[in-house]
């Protein structure tokens, strides 16, 4: 039986349970509905990061499989690890971001360009290549998942890239799609947060006039309308001419 079937069962069991008490009334309180739903919504994506993660450690499990071959047949030798991205002390990635004033209950933040790291040996060719093709084949896994409306299966799968892979091209759009699902889940607060630390792993990806913009819409849910404006203004002002700042102009001009 699959994972989603298992918890579409365990809902079924736990709704009839709520049927069956005597102790309650015939049909169970919204609330009580709600908390069920969103205890079944864990445990799918519990599930799913289970999936994921198994995934993923057979491929590496195959992957090293074939690089032992290589070796007992050629005699070469095993390559190091390349070192993990530089952190500061909070453990968090350099992202070149200061807070700069609050307005209207968001914290606006003023953009400045990380000095660039030492440089570093990185893995030989043909690993650095298994690795990139491993990278988007997950990333390419979690965008399926979205196009197909799995919301919460998709979000896990983008966090799982985030966990593996913190530092590449890819990374602000990984958490700029963990941002558009909850966002499709009607999680204001979450998907306002996924599109902040989007902007914020790489303040200059191509990514950051999307995450604004969505950003902005979700303030404008959660009924922070002076600063959902802050947003669409900055978008306007740091990307004239985009498809972003001239959605960003009509939305701000729609507002009172």
């Amino acid at each position: 039986m699959s994972s989603r079937n298992s918890c579409t069962l365990l809902l079924a069991f736990l709704l009839a349970g709520c049927a069956s008490n005597p102790f309650r009334s015939k049909n169970p309180a919204p609330s009580e509905l709600e908390t069920l739903k969103a205890k079944v919504l864990a445990l799918e994506q519990q599930v799913t990061e289970h999936e994921v993660e198994i995934n993923g450690l057979r491929t590496e499990v195959a992957r090293l499989g074939a690089a032992k071959s290589g070796a007992q047949i050629g005699g070469a030798p095993p390559k190091a690890a390349a070192p993990a991205a530089p952190t500061d002390p909070s453990g968090r990635l350099n992202d070149g971001v200061k807070p700069n004033s609050t307005k209207g209950g968001i914290e606006v933040r003023e953009l400045t360009p990380t000095p660039p790291a030492a440089a570093s040996p990185g893995p030989a060719p043909h690993d650095q290549e298994a690795l990139s093709g491993e990278m988007q084949d997950l990333y390419d896994h979690g965008l399926a998942l979205y196009q197909d409306r799995q919301f919460a299966e998709s979000e896990a799968v983008f966090q799982q890239f985030l966990n593996r892979y913190p530092n590449t091209e890819l990374t602000d759009n990984a958490a700029y799609w963990i941002g558009e699902s909850r966002y499709a889940r009607q999680d204001w607060r979450g998907a306002l947060a996924a599109f902040q630390n989007a902007v914020e792993r790489q303040p200059q990806g191509n990514k950051v006039p999307d995450s604004l913009l969505k950003a902005g819409k979700c303030l404008e849910r959660l009924g922070d309308i002076q600063g959902a404006k802050d947003l669409y203004d900055e978008v306007i002002r740091r990307f004239p001419g985009s498809s972003a700042a001239t959605t960003a102009e009509e939305r701000r001009s729609a507002l009172p």
